[in-house]
């Protein structure tokens, strides 16, 4: 059963006198966490997508695993070299200034990664992809509430 979410409270500003515009000003607080709360939101489950399906690619060269992008808007059609670092593509996102309301694409450009997901790899039978999808979509709620709480909506 799903709980309902908790807000922090509403306190009176010190000195204020319940003006229409101080009610504006506080709308408007709330209305930036609730964005903030959203572009976290957006920041966690992609890294989760993202790390997800890397560390469940099998492991021959590397390669595959290696190029696994994330990308705002489009893809990139090229491929990543063997020794890039997964940090470059996680700080896509991470330093995105409002990750929330685009498409992020995670997606993988070595020649075999479809015959990976649909089990020719005897390591990950039951593919990458499919897998992290399960797995990230049953810490979905866990993922939210961190993201609640680092926009301070939360307990």
């Amino acid at each position: 059963m799903a709980t309902q979410p908790s807000f922090r409270k509403i306190q009176p500003r010190q000195g204020s006198n319940g003006s229409i515009f101080d009610f504006d000003a506080r709308i408007q607080e709330f209305a930036d966490a609730i964005g903030v709360a959203c572009d976290e939101l957006t920041r966690q489950t992609v890294l989760a997508c993202f790390r997800g399906v890397r560390e469940e690619t099998p492991v021959d060269t590397g390669f595959h695993r290696a190029n696994w992008q994330i990308e705002a808007g489009s893809m990139n059609r090229g491929a990543i070299p063997l020794n890039s670092p997964p940090t470059a593509q996680e700080m896509k996102i991470m330093t995105h200034p409002s990750p929330s309301g685009r498409v992020w694409w995670i997606f993988n450009n070595g020649p075999a990664i479809k015959r990976l997901e649909y089990g020719w790899s005897k390591k990950k039978p039951n593919g990458m992809v499919r897998v992290t999808i399960a797995n990230v979509l049953g810490r979905l709620e866990q993922i939210k509430r961190a993201a609640v709480r680092a926009a301070g909506l939360g307990r």
